[in-house]
C-alpha cells in the first residue's frame, strides 16, 4: 500500500511539474488567493452591521433611569396660622422611570444615512480592488523573468553542448600533435564557466517560481513550465481606479444628500413611566406611579451657514477628484507612449535578428571546421561560437521582451480576465 501510494504522488507530482501555466492563469490565481481578497467579505459584514444600526433608529427607544436626591428646599407657601397643614414636597426624593422616544418622521435621514454607508461600502470594495490589480506588474515581471532564464538556460546548453563535441575532437588532435594542450585547457576551462552560470541561472529562477508561489499561494515546483502568450494588444476591460473615481463621485453625491436631510423637519413621539416619590403631584408626599407621553417637533430652521459651507467643501472634494482622475488619465497615456515605442523597437529588431543568426550560424560553422585544421585556436572558436549564442539569445530576449511589453500596455491600459 505504501508503494502504492508513494507512486501516486510521484505521478501527481510530475503531472503537476509539467504542466503548462500561462500568465493570464497565475493572474487568477493570484488576484483569487491574495490576502487582500479576503477583505470583501469584511467590508460586507461591517456594512451590514452599520445598516443593522441604522434601521435600530426607526424602533422604540428605551432609558431606564433611577435616583435619590436630598435638596434643602422644595416649593412651598408661606401662610399664617391656618386650621390645617399645607402639603408640602418632600425634601428626600425617589423616582425609577423610563423614557421612550419613537421617531415618526426624520425627513429622510436615516434613508440617506443608509446610503452613504453603501456607497462607503462600494468605494471600499473599489479600492480592494485597486490595490489588487497593483500586484499585477509583480506578477508580470517575475513570470518573464522566468521565460528569460528559461531561454538563457537553453542557450548555455547548446553552447555547451557544442564545446563539449569540439572538446573531444580537440582530444584527438592533441593527441595526434596537430594542437597544442592548451587548446583542449580552453574548452574545458571555458564549459566551467558555462557550469558556473548555469548555476547562478537556476538560482535566480528557483526564486522567481518562489515569488509566484507566494503571489499565487500555491507551491509550485521548480521544474514547472511557462507558456508564451501569443498576445494581441486588445483590452477588454478597463481600470479599476476609474471605478474607483466613479464610485467616490456617488460617496460625495450621497453626503450631499444627506446634508440636505439633516436641516429636514423631524416629529418624534415621547414619553415617560415610573414610580417615585413624589410623582408629578409635587405637593403629595407618598409613592406614586406617573407617566406621560407627547409628540416633539425640531426643526433647525437656522445653522449659520454651517450646511452651506459643508456643501462647498463637498464641492471642493469633487473638484480635487476631478483632477486626480485627469492626471491618473494622463499618466496612462504617458506610459502607454512609452510602452508601444518599446513595441515597436522590438518589432523591428526581430525583423532582422534572423539575418544575424544565419550570419553567426556560417561564422561559426566556418571555425569550427579551421579549428579541426588546426588553423585557428580554441579561444577563436568559442569567441564564434558565443557570439552565435547571444544572437540567437538576443532573437528570443526580443520576442519576449515583446510580448512582456504587450503585456503591460493591456495592464496599462486595463483588462479584465
Amino acid at each position: 500500500m505504501r508503494a502504492i501510494l508513494f507512486s501516486v504522488f510521484i505521478l501527481l507530482y510530475y503531472s503537476l511539474s509539467a504542466q503548462v501555466f500561462s500568465l493570464d492563469d497565475f493572474l487568477m490565481k493570484c488576484e483569487a488567493n491574495y490576502p487582500l481578497a479576503n477583505q470583501h467579505s469584511f467590508i460586507d459584514a461591517s456594512t451590514d452591521l452599520k445598516l443593522k444600526n441604522l434601521n435600530a433608529l426607526y424602533y422604540p427607544q428605551f432609558d431606564l433611569t433611577g435616583q435619590m436626591t436630598w435638596q434643602n428646599d422644595v416649593p412651598h407657601v408661606e401662610v399664617g396660622q391656618l386650621p390645617f397643614n399645607m402639603p408640602q414636597a418632600p425634601k428626600d426624593q425617589y423616582k425609577a422611570y423610563v423614557d421612550f422616544k419613537q421617531m415618526i418622521f426624520d425627513g429622510g435621514l436615516t434613508m440617506a444615512s443608509k446610503e452613504v454607508e453603501r456607497n462607503k461600502s462600494n468605494v471600499e470594495h473599489h479600492r480592494v480592488k485597486v490595490d489588487i490589480y497593483g500586484i499585477r506588474s509583480g506578477i508580470i515581471n517575475s513570470y518573464f523573468l522566468v521565460l528569460m532564464l528559461d531561454e538563457q538556460m537553453k542557450q548555455l546548453d547548446y553552447i555547451t553542448n557544442n564545446l563539449e563535441e569540439r572538446q573531444k575532437e580537440v582530444e584527438v588532435l592533441v593527441n595526434n600533435g596537430v594542437l597544442l594542450l592548451s587548446n583542449l585547457d580552453v574548452l574545458k576551462v571555458e564549459i566551467l564557466k558555462l557550469k558556473q552560470n548555469r548555476y547562478g541561472i537556476e538560482e535566480a529562477r528557483k526564486a522567481a517560481i518562489a515569488i509566484l508561489s507566494e503571489y499565487s499561494g500555491e507551491m509550485l515546483s521548480d521544474s514547472i513550465r511557462l507558456a508564451w502568450d501569443s498576445t494581441s494588444v486588445v483590452t477588454n476591460g478597463a481600470r479599476p481606479e476609474l471605478a474607483l473615481f466613479d464610485a467616490q463621485r456617488q460617496q460625495l453625491s450621497a453626503t450631499n444628500n444627506l446634508m440636505a436631510k439633516k436641516r429636514m423637519p423631524k416629529l418624534m413621539g415621547f414619553g415617560q413611566a415610573g414610580y417615585g416619590n413624589p410623582g408629578f403631584n409635587m405637593l403629595l408626599d407618598s409613592f406614586e406611579p406617573f407617566y406621560m407621553v407627547g409628540v416633539r417637533l425640531n426643526w433647525n430652521i437656522w445653522d449659520w451657514k454651517m450646511t452651506a459651507n459643508e456643501r462647498q467643501i463637498l464641492d471642493k472634494q469633487s473638484d480635487i477628484l476631478s483632477t486626480q482622475e485627469e492626471t491618473f488619465l494622463k499618466n496612462i497615456k504617458i506610459g502607454s507612449l512609452e510602452i508601444q515605442s518599446r513595441i515597436r523597437k522590438m518589432e523591428k529588431m526581430i525583423e532582422t535578428d534572423h539575418e544575424i543568426i544565419d550570419l553567426r550560424k556560417r561564422i561559426t560553422n566556418n571555425s569550427k571546421v579551421q579549428l579541426k585544421n588546426g588553423v585557428i585556436m580554441a579561444s577563436d572558436y568559442i569567441s564564434d561560437l558565443n557570439n552565435e549564442a547571444i544572437a540567437r539569445l538576443s532573437h528570443t530576449m526580443h520576442k519576449i521582451e515583446l510580448n512582456k511589453a504587450q503585456r503591460e500596455l493591456i495592464n496599462l491600459l486595463g483588462s479584465n480576465l
